[in-house]
């Protein structure tokens, strides 16, 4: 178990986010989002090692957030 690395579940089913949540609880540290844009916020404060996007969400998509971030 690495619990060191750092997962950021990007999701705009609330479902979904407990699902992967509660998947990965104890195999890493998750945080959760329900949109890009909290997600992004979130990148002031600390940065993860891995994201889990999804791609159909509204408002900016997980393509448009992955592009952000590769921009970034």
């Amino acid at each position: 178990m690495n619990t060191d690395l750092r997962v950021f579940v990007v999701d705009d089913d609330p479902l979904m986010l407990e699902v992967l949540s509660s998947t990965l609880d104890g195999v890493c540290q998750v945080q959760t989002f329900a949109s890009a844009a909290a997600c992004l916020d979130a990148l002031s404060v600390s940065r993860p090692d891995l994201f889990l996007l999804d791609v159909t969400m509204p408002v900016m998509d997980g393509f448009a957030l992955c592009r952000r971030l590769k921009d970034d």
